[in-house]
Order: C-alpha cells, then sequence, then structure tokens
C-alpha cells in the first residue's frame, strides 16, 4: 500500500488516495488526502545548546580512599542526560533520551518533552546547566532534573534562573555591567561567570542554592565575548602547630572542612583582538595573548575552551582555530579552518578532540596526535547545516581533572554525540567516535543513533532531529477549519470540499480550494503554548504562559473572533490556586464544542468548563464543572512503580490506583534532597477526549495518565506509568472505552478503560512491534482511528486500523492481527537453518506488510487531521521552504575561481 497523489503537490491541497489491492475487500479503508503547504509556520533558529555537567571528583582525602564503595559508584552502560535547545524566539526546550539503560542504541535519541517560555521580548544567547548540590552526588553518575539549575541569558542585564519543574523563571539577577554576552560554569558547579558589556568579569556565587554577586574583575576595554575556566586546583588544609591527644576527631573533622576545590585563573575572548588570563583571586589580568588582525581592523574571539593539561583553544572572527600554552602565554598551533567567523567550540570527553564550528556551516575536528606531545591536527571537515551554526555540545561532558583515571566513566563503550544548531532552525546529531583508535577499537565502540555501523566523526552519518517537537495543529473536522498557533498568534484557513474542487477545476478565476479566514495577533506576555479550536469551529482557546484566552468565532461569510473577557475571572472564582495564573498547557474541546478541557499551568489542575451558556447568551459567562488534581503529586519520591491492572467491578472505589507513584522524570522537584512531603506538580502534557464525550484522558510528564468520567464529573482510573511522557492519546470511535496510548519511543499501547487492563487482543500487535516501526528515527507524534464509512453496504465487522505518524512517516496498523515473530531457530544444520528461516520470512512476508504499512513520500509533517468521515489533511513545512522564507537572511558563500 502506498499514497497516490493526484494533482498538484505545491501550496495547494490535492486529493490524494489510500491505495488498494485489485480485489477490494471490506475491511479496506479508502482515504482521500488533502496534501496541505500553504501553512507558513516556521520554528525558530538555534542560538544556544547544553548538556548537564557530571560531577567533579571530590577532594577529600577519606572520601578517595573509598572511592571504589561509595565517591567512585560502577558506571551504567548507557546513560544519556538532558538536552537543552535555546531558540531566538525565547524559548528553551528540554529534551530527553527515549532509550532505557539496558539499550546500547537508541533511534529516536532526544525527543522534546518540555517547553519554558521566556517573558516577551526575549531571547536566547546562553544557556548553562550547574548541579544543585555538586557535593552529594556520586562520580560516573549523571545528574537527574532534581539535581540541576539552569540559567540562561538574552543579550539582556539579566540572568534568569528556571524552575525545572514548573517550566518558569524562578528569579533573575542584574549584570550590574550591561548586557550579558558569555557564561560559564566552574567544574565544581559553585560559581558563575559572565562576560558584561562594560568589559569585565563578574563571579556570582550558587553555593547552597545561592544566586548572588560574589567579586568583580578589573574593567577591560573590550566587551568579554567569550569565557571558560581553568582547571581547579586542590586546596589543602594547614597542620595546626598546637596539637593534643583530645582534639584529634575534631582537628580530621577541620582538615576536611578546610580541603577542597579552588579555582585559580579563568580566560576571556574580546572585541580588541586579545585573550586574557584571569586571577580569580585578584580579578586582574595576569596573561594577555594577541590574534592576528586583519587590514587593522579589531578581531572578536567568539569562543575559547581550556583544556586539563592549561592549553587554551580559542576561535575568532578570521576563522582562525588557535592553541595556547596557558603557563607561557604563547601560541603553538594556529589552523585556518573555516571560510569565516568561529562561533563555538566544544571539547570530546576524553579532552583528544576539539570541534569548531561557525558561519561556514561546517564542523572541523582537531585531534590530538601524540599522549605526550602537545601535537594538534586538523583532521576533518564536515558540512552538517544550510546555514550558519551558532552552538555545539557533546555528551558525555568533558571533564577538567588534571588526572584522567579521575575522569567521569560514561558511556565508555558508545560513541559520543555531538549536537550542533544554528539558523537553519535544526539540531543534527553525529557521532564522534575518536578517530586515533585502532580499527578493533573503532568496530567495539557502539554508535547510539542506529544510523549505522561507524561511529566516528568522519564516517558516521548525522541525523536531524524532527520538527515541530509539539502540535501546533488543531482541526475543525465539521467546520472544517486548520488552525495554526504561532508565535504570539494564530492563523485559520478553511479547506474546500472534494465536490467543490472538482467544481473549480475548471474556473481559471479560483485555482484553489482553500482560503485564510482569520489571522489574529495576542496580545501575549509569552510565546503561546497551547491551543484548541472546537470541532464545528465556534470555540477557540489559546495560553501563554500566564493565561488562557477564549474567543467565540461568529462565521457569517466573514469570521469574527469575539474574547470571553469574563473567563479569567470565572476560572480565579472557582479555585483560588487558580487565581495567580490561568495558564493551560494542554486545550481540548468535546466532540460536540460544548465543554473545553483546561490542564492548567503550572498548577496541574484538569478544569471541566461548560461553554452551553456562552453559546446560547453573548453575555453569559462559561460555567466551571469541575476541578480535578490528580496531576498533583503530593509527595516526590524516586524510582518509578509499573503495576499491572486487574480487571474490576463497577462500583469499586474511582481511587484504586491513587497510590502508585510515577518515574521521576522532569516533574522531579525535590530541591533539597530530602524527599519532604511536598506538592509536585506534574504538567499535563496530552489530553484526549473520546467520540461520545464520555471519556477524558490526560497525561502527564511522569508518564502517568489518568482517565476522567466527563458524564459524572468523577475520576475513574489510573494507569500505570510508562517509561517515557506520553506523546499521543486517542480514543477509539466505534469503541470508546478503547484507549490507544503512543510514546515518543515509537511504543503503542491499548487500554480498556471499562475493564481497566491491558486487554490480551491487542498484545499481540503491541508487544511484537516490528523494527521497521521502532527503528524510525524521528520519534512518534500522533495517532488516529480511521474505520469504513458508515455508507458501507458490507455487514463484514472491520477491524481496528490506526494511523500513526511521525516528522517523515505515516504508518498504518491494524490493531486485530498478529504479528510476525522470528523465534525458534534450533537446527544446527547452517543450510537447513537458513531454509527454515527463508521460508517463515517468505510466509510471514504478506501477513507483516498488511499489518504495518510504513509510507515515507509525506517529508516534515507539522501534523495530521480529519475532516469528515473519509478525509485526511496532511500539512507539511519541508525545510527548503523554511530555508528561502522571508526574513532568512542568506547563507555564506564564497565564490571560487572556476565554479
Amino acid at each position: 500500500m502506498s499514497f497516490v497523489a493526484d494533482g498538484s503537490e505545491h501550496h495547494t491541497p490535492s486529493s490524494t488516495a489510500w491505495s488498494q489491492p485489485v480485489n477490494e475487500s471490506a475491511d479496506e479503508v479508502r482515504l482521500k488526502v488533502h496534501r496541505v503547504r500553504f501553512v507558513d509556520w516556521s520554528p525558530s533558529a538555534v542560538t544556544a545548546l547544553a548538556f548537564p555537567p557530571c560531577p567533579y571528583p571530590r577532594p577529600s582525602k577519606s572520601l578517595r580512599e573509598e572511592s571504589q564503595t561509595k565517591n567512585r559508584i560502577t558506571p551504567k552502560a548507557n546513560q544519556y542526560g538532558l538536552l537543552a535547545v535555546g531558540r531566538a524566539n525565547g524559548n528553551i526546550e528540554l529534551c530527553q533520551w527515549t532509550g532505557s539503560e539496558t539499550q546500547s542504541q537508541a533511534p529516536q535519541a532526544w525527543v522534546l518533552v518540555k517547553v519554558f517560555a521566556s517573558p516577551i521580548p526575549a531571547k536566547v544567547e546562553n544557556i548553562v546547566f550547574t548541579i544543585r548540590h555538586p557535593h552529594n552526588l556520586p562520580q560516573n553518575h549523571v545528574p537527574s532534573t532534581s539535581d540541576l539549575r539552569l540559567f540562561s541569558s538574552g543579550g539582556g542585564t539579566d540572568l534568569l534562573e528556571w524552575d525545572l519543574n514548573k517550566g518558569l523563571v524562578k528569579r533573575t539577577i542584574s549584570s550590574q555591567g550591561g548586557s550579558i554576552w558569555s557564561v560559564a560554569v566552574n567544574p565544581t558547579s559553585t560559581m558563575l561567570a559572565i562576560g558584561c558589556e562594560d568589559g569585565s568579569v563578574r563571579l556570582i556565587s550558587l553555593l547552597y542554592g545561592a544566586l548572588e554577586h560574589h567579586k568583580r574583575f578589573d574593567r577591560s576595554k573590550s566587551r568579554i565575548l567569550s569565557i571558560a575556566w581553568g582547571p581547579p586546583e586542590l586546596k589543602m588544609s594547614k597542620p595546626s602547630e598546637d596539637t593534643s591527644m583530645g582534639d584529634d576527631t575534631s582537628s580530621e573533622v577541620d582538615d576536611e572542612d578546610d580541603e577542597g576545590w579552588e579555582d585559580t585563573w579563568l580566560v576571556t575572548g574580546g572585541s580588541d583582538s586579545c585573550i586574557r588570563k584571569w586571577n580569580v583571586k585578584t580579578g586582574r589580568t595576569t596573561d594577555r595573548m594577541e590574534t592576528d588582525k586583519a587590514r587593522g581592523e579589531r578581531t572578536l574571539v567568539w569562543a575559547v575552551q581550556v583544556l586539563a593539561d592549561s592549553t587554551i583553544v580559542s576561535g575568532d572572527s578570521m576563522g582562525m582555530v588557535k592553541f595556547w600554552d596557558a603557563s607561557t602565554a604563547t601560541q603553538f598551533h594556529s589552523f585556518r579552518a573555516h571560510g569565516a567567523d568561529v562561533l563555538t567550540l566544544a571539547v570530546s570527553p576524553n579532552g583528544t578532540s576539539i570541534y569548531s564550528a561557525g558561519v561556514d556551516q561546517k564542523v572541523t575536528e582537531f585531534t590530538l596526535s601524540g599522549s605526550t606531545s602537545r601535537r594538534w591536527v586538523q583532521t576533518y571537515s564536515r558540512r552538517l547545516h544550510a546555514h550558519d551554526i551558532r552552538s555545539i555540545a557533546i555528551w558525555p561532558p568533558y571533564t577538567l581533572c588534571t588526572a584522567p583515571k579521575e575522569r567521569p566513566l560514561i558511556n565508555t563503550g558508545s560513541a559520543p554525540i555531538l549536537a550542533s544548531g544554528g539558523l537553519d532552525m535544526v539540531v543534527c546529531l553525529t557521532p564522534c567516535a575518536p578517530a586515533s583508535q585502532g580499527l578493533e577499537q573503532r568496530i567495539k565502540i557502539v554508535n547510539p543513533l542506529a544510523t549505522g555501523n561507524h561511529s566516528t566523526f568522519e564516517e558516521s552519518f548525522q541525523r536531524r532531529m524532527a520538527y515541530p517537537a509539539t502540535r501546533v495543529l488543531s482541526f475543525a473536522r465539521e467546520a472544517r477549519f486548520v488552525m495554526c498557533r504561532m508565535n504570539r498568534g494564530i492563523t485559520i484557513w478553511r479547506i474546500g470540499s472534494l465536490e467543490d474542487e472538482s467544481d473549480r477545476a475548471n474556473d481559471v478565476s479560483e485555482p484553489t480550494n482553500w482560503e485564510l479566514v482569520l489571522e489574529m495577533e495576542l496580545n501575549a506576555k509569552t510565546n503561546l503554548i497551547a491551543g484548541a479550536i472546537s470541532a464545528d469551529g465556534t470555540w477557540v482557546a489559546v495560553s501563554d504562559a500566564k493565561e488562557t484566552k477564549l474567543f467565540r468565532l461568529e462565521d457569517s461569510g466573514k469570521v469574527i473572533p469575539h474574547r470571553i473577557k469574563t473567563f479569567g475571572s470565572v476560572l480565579a472564582s472557582a479555585n483560588a490556586d487558580l487565581a495567580a495564573s490561568t495558564a493551560s498547557s494542554d486545550l481540548s474541546f468535546t466532540p460536540d464544542s460544548s465543554k473545553l478541557i483546561m490542564s492548567c499551568f503550572p498548577s496541574s489542575f484538569v478544569v471541566i468548563i461548560d461553554l452551553t451558556p456562552s453559546t446560547s447568551n453573548e453575555n453569559a459567562a462559561p460555567r466551571v464543572l469541575r476541578t480535578f488534581g490528580q496531576h498533583r503529586i503530593k509527595q516526590a519520591r524516586s524510582g518509578r512503580v509499573v503495576k499491572k491492572l486487574v480487571p474490576q467491578r463497577r462500583g469499586d472505589d474511582e481511587e484504586d490506583m491513587e497510590d502508585e507513584q510515577p518515574q521521576a522524570n522532569l516533574a522531579d522537584n525535590d530541591e533539597d534532597g530530602e524527599g519532604q512531603s511536598e506538592e509536585v506538580h506534574a504538567a499535563v502534557c496530552c489530553t484526549a477526549v473520546s467520540a461520545d464525550g464520555q471519556w477524558f484522558a490526560s497525561a502527564d510528564l511522569r508518564g502517568r495518565c489518568h482517565v476522567f468520567n466527563i458524564d459524572s464529573l468523577q475520576h475513574h482510573c489510573t494507569l500505570p506509568s510508562f517509561e517515557l511522557p506520553i506523546r499521543s492519546l486517542v480514543f477509539d470511535p466505534r469503541s470508546s472505552d478503547t484507549l490507544l496510548i503512543g510514546l515518543p519511543n515509537n511504543r503503542i499501547h491499548v487500554f480498556d478503560i471499562e475493564e481497566r487492563m491491558f486487554p490480551q487482543w491487542a498484545s499481540r500487535v503491541c508487544d511484537n512491534l516490528p523494527q521497521s516501526f521502532t527503528g524510525l528515527h524521528d520519534p512518534l507524534q500522533g495517532l488516529m482511528f480511521v474505520h469504513p464509512s458508515s455508507s458501507s453496504s458490507s455487514f463484514t465487522p472491520s477491524p481496528r486500523q490506526v494511523i500513526a505518524y511521525g516528522s517523515n512517516w505515516l504508518c498504518k496498523i491494524k490493531l486485530d492481527a498478529g504479528v510476525a515473530t522470528r523465534k525458534g531457530f534450533r537446527s544446527k544444520d547452517r543450510r537447513k537453518r537458513k531454509t527454515q528461516k527463508s521460508a517463515i520470512e517468505a510466509s510471514n512476508e504478506e501477513t507483516n506488510e498488511h499489518n504495518f504499512t510504513v509510507v515515507t513520500k509525506y517529508r516534515h509533517m507539522l501534523g495530521v487531521g480529519q475532516l469528515g468521515d473519509q478525509e485526511l489533511v496532511i500539512v507539511e513545512r519541508p525545510l527548503v521552504d523554511l530555508l528561502s522564507g522571508k526574513g532568512q537572511p542568506p547563507p555564506y558563500y564564497k565564490h571560487r575561481y572556476g565554479t
């Protein structure tokens, strides 16, 4: 099976059909597809990337002796930290690794799970992770969300600290020196250094959860464009002159308190062609290194890095990558690696490779040729992007340990991953194993992205993370509207029926069958984070990080929005906790458009609102029917409990599974590290309403899923927690008690709401998904059920057919049919075993192809929706259209003679 397009495919919706076998059976579904490319949504440019640091080795002598048991825990096979992506529109995206600790490869890699919306106007220039309590974490431990603090700056004078649980700005601190150009954290996560417009470096203390100014360095005559810390030194305790037998215990305690890591120097790059080395204690310049100049103009040092052997690496506006000796302040290597500005640098986990990137769209690798010498070689360059590269980062991160044996051992059997992003708006992931290793060692290194067998930077295949990672489209099935949520507004298009399209085929004056009916710019305080439109096109709800706005649409030839101004006061009067913020992380309307279901942000309440009074009377206010607080977890516990549900009789306790505690993923917020009993709000990330309007399901970032009965306004049950936040929820229109759950690692589950269990009939498919489906690199974005039309004359019961889709693929799944598996080859004869395997594959090939059909002809899909029973809308936004759009600067190009 495949999609077959009939007609134009660019800028106009074209009628498309899912092709059928010649002998069409009653259980096959034929869909007419509108292929849409007129939606002008665009992602924002990537301006910053960051991975969390690893805990620095402890200096205490007693702990060093116990390093094998306590301080240095046994490293786990597969550990991956969060990936933070900063955008030019002010949003910060947190991405989570989809693989488990038992999986060496994860084809979907990192997927977006949460978006932080900055206040308007804002942008993100720098992102830094720090460890909240660095002395409490053992070595070789990857910090979780509850262990981290996140800071950002956007070219202004304020440094922002984010609440990783709520997704809001926790507090701010002024630089007191103008705009912030650069930010860097010291190796022990106790101090932040910021480079300011006035040419000074300011240190900000982070000890014990603080955020306060600590010291200001002497002022230079140029902006501090880049900054990096040098390796710390061990501060030894001074022996006491008067010691007695009775004071042995106290002296030992004092010695342990006095021991610690002490920052001695840092290095900065300025706008005056100079690199300066600073003494942290005195705040004064100790050495000054000057870069090359072109025609007397100043060279901008955009990036600096420091290695454990006190080697300084710099990248400047002339495209030069230079290596300096910090002890003598002399240059010992210089490479013209780029044709334009070098904007960013990154260091490999073992410190033997350096990666540079910038305006010329290339990433260049430098490798240390010998372990005892400082000879660096430019080994390879790759063009990974179509525009300027603004930031690169590597997981696992580099740790400034002078002793190689003390460095964290994380993912030693897997290749490091280089993440890069820039003005082409996509994040690119590339394996970058060291090329200096032998062939046998390179073969043993696993490519965690599953993009091929090669894992070195020169030979491996890169992959781009899919966009959009969040739902930006909403479909009005009855009104035939498509609503797109922009950064600060919404646009609504009307798509005509196929009958109208056939009538206009010969009309030159009306070449298209779609029209833009509404374009509305909102006075929002942040970028919009949620939006929905009702099925009949009467209601539109949108929300930023501060408030939710409700509009009633009047369609009298021209769509006119009317805002319900009393909506906020109605919510505040119903629940005092909503008075501070009426924002929503997700919005849904019931199929009859009579109710709005809000997933409040950051309070995590689920609110059901009756819109019937406002429909009949324009002056009447909506009415809050019920508020649920199941997603407001009252105690933070670590770990995840997966409990197998058993069927229960109707009338049993509805809170039968309230005691389950989910996985401590992005909703963890035990800041004190003591696990105290308190409310921890897990943001709702996904919702669904059944076709008959009886059931409502909501899922949060902890992997929990709750089901509510809208008719009785009661909480029905709690599903077991999942290993990842749920990506998609959908009810079966034919049987409303069947809930389909989709995860970002392309796993699906079916849950029976009435029986409160996972049915056996679906386990044959869900437990045996083929590798061709689970191995797709783009994560699952949505699910939907499709069925034969109600006008079908066949009385044969049709199977449950589902369409799953990602950014670059569509898959048709038959849930009622089993999936063949390849097991049981026990024959010792190789030829006989091969013959048996071929026979089983041949017999099951037709069944597997019939049950799972993957289509890859549609690229860069923003969303898929339904209009009517047998019409599908596929909205595409090709990367080529984004790069050639309005407002996009031309990429760097240098003409070469003879080309």
